[in-house]
């Protein structure tokens, strides 16, 4: 087997297969021998016993295997201490593929070359757009962490044979037992679709139909907006508690909020998350007012301001017909 290749020895995959999907296929202790195998063998042997149970007629314990190949791959990535992620320069997060994966590495000898064998024509159109990066110890599950944050949640691990879900390496963030209102600031939805968004209209990669899939990622975004809470940025020099069914709240009385010029027109910024919220505008004393798009829609409509929703980074520019359409989408009764 080339010491980085996704194709192993027809020798080795003879025998891996044969002893672990053939021999084995009523066990279900081999996890911590699984582990110890290449990334590249443990993808063969979940894809190969995908097939057999699609293709063999005396249908084996092959959920058995499948489910237990995937698990050792995930085993495996918990406890790697270095992964390597490949990354869109102009978007600056894990570039996203057509089917909605990052691309995380386990081995560093697999990353350029597999990109190429895999990732193809993207690969060779966008060298000066994507890079890896390497994480190592504690920084790897503060990666997994974030990605929630950005509503990636399907890797494609190494060579792409196993898609692992984001929830097997890491759990979701559980804020069941915290209420409402202390609840942090999160759109991961959104979030997602604007990254793939900016991704795909500043790609230098040609991508077949790209009109039709800007409009599909058009619609997805401003169907998360709908519902979405954000930050805006806001000086509170006094506050007043008030109480509604029984529950206290602390309300801004005296603020001042921030707006950016743009296109020669003042604009509300907004943002999705703390993780887009400008460390500089805390550093000036700014705190992030949460609030419901269809507060921060109003306001700019009664100051005749656009609204850009995270200005920095990945973000975009709400005009005032589409702060008008969303106002009416929202204030529209639903249908019984």
């Amino acid at each position: 087997m080339a010491d980085w290749h996704p194709f192993i020895s027809k020798e080795r995959r003879d025998e891996i297969c044969n002893e672990y999907i053939m021999y084995r296929a009523d066990r279900d202790d081999d996890l911590e021998e699984l582990i110890t195998l290449h990334p590249t063998e443990l993808s063969l042997l979940y894809q190969n016993a995908i097939y057999a149970k699609e293709n063999f007629i005396d249908n084996g314990n092959f959920d058995n295997r499948i489910a237990l190949f995937y698990k050792a791959a995930v085993e495996k990535i918990k406890k790697s201490d270095m992964i390597y992620v490949l990354y869109c320069k102009i978007t600056n997060m894990p570039l996203i593929d057509c089917h909605y994966n990052i691309w995380v590495f386990t081995y560093e000898e697999c990353t350029k070359k597999a990109a190429q064998e895999y990732l193809g024509n993207i690969w060779d159109n966008t060298k000066d757009e994507i890079e890896f990066r390497k994480f190592t110890g504690d920084e790897v599950i503060e990666f997994f962490a974030k990605c929630y944050i950005n509503g990636m949640v399907k890797i494609a691990l190494n060579e792409g044979g196993i898609i692992i879900s984001l929830a097997d390496i890491v759990a979701p963030p559980d804020f069941s037992d915290v209420p409402s209102v202390s609840r942090p600031v999160m759109n991961p939805d959104l979030k997602f679709y604007l990254i793939l968004f900016c991704q795909i209209c500043n790609t230098s990669h040609p991508i077949p139909e790209i009109n039709k899939l800007k409009n599909q990622m058009y619609n997805a975004y401003m169907d998360c907006l709908l519902t979405a809470k954000l930050l805006r940025p806001a000086k509170i020099s006094s506050e007043t508690i008030s109480s509604e069914n029984g529950v206290e709240k602390i309300l801004p009385t005296d603020m001042i909020l921030i707006s950016k010029k743009i296109k020669d027109k003042e604009a509300w910024p907004a943002y999705t998350d703390w993780e887009a919220f400008p460390q500089e505008l805390q550093d000036e004393g700014y705190s992030g007012i949460i609030e419901p798009l269809e507060g921060v829609l109003e306001h700019a409509k009664s100051h005749g301001f656009y609204v850009v929703i995270n200005p920095n980074r990945n973000g975009i520019l709400l005009y005032e017909d589409e702060i008008t359409e969303l106002l009416k989408v929202i204030k529209t009764p639903p249908k019984n």
